[in-house]
């Protein structure tokens, strides 16, 4: 019970301080510090991407999932889809993906012969 009461303690002076004005400067420095490395610039670019969905508007974007019924663009998938796809090379979007099946477009180079590789590796093992 002892040792609670000492965290306790602790959380709360934690909190006293977080709260003074020398503990809020020093969260600034910090956030300051974490946001303007260069591996946070570059999560924030693709996150701002990602909301983005890559200029398409709210609008665009409700009109694409009406139309694919909400659903997944490829076929045979029951998920939702998150995601705004795109080529890569030409930034056209071709319509809305769930985040499975947009991750793998990407990872098999996100175009046809990658898919072909893919499925030829898999088709000896199918049945």
């Amino acid at each position: 019970m002892l040792d609670y009461n000492k965290s306790l303690a602790g959380k709360a002076a934690q909190a006293k301080y977080r709260a003074s004005p020398k503990g809020q400067a020093a969260l600034a420095r910090a956030a300051a510090k974490y946001n303007t490395s260069p591996k946070r610039k570059l999560v924030n670019a693709r996150r701002g991407a990602r909301e983005n969905g890559h200029n398409v508007m709210p609008e665009g974007r409700a009109w694409m999932l009406e139309q694919q019924g909400g659903a997944c663009a490829i076929s045979g998938c029951d998920r939702d889809a998150t995601e705004v796809d795109h080529d890569h090379a030409t930034y056209e979007v071709r319509g809305m993906l769930c985040i499975q099946c947009n991750l793998s477009l990407g990872g098999l180079g996100d175009n046809a012969d990658g898919l072909r590789r893919a499925l030829q590796y898999v088709s000896p093992f199918s049945l």
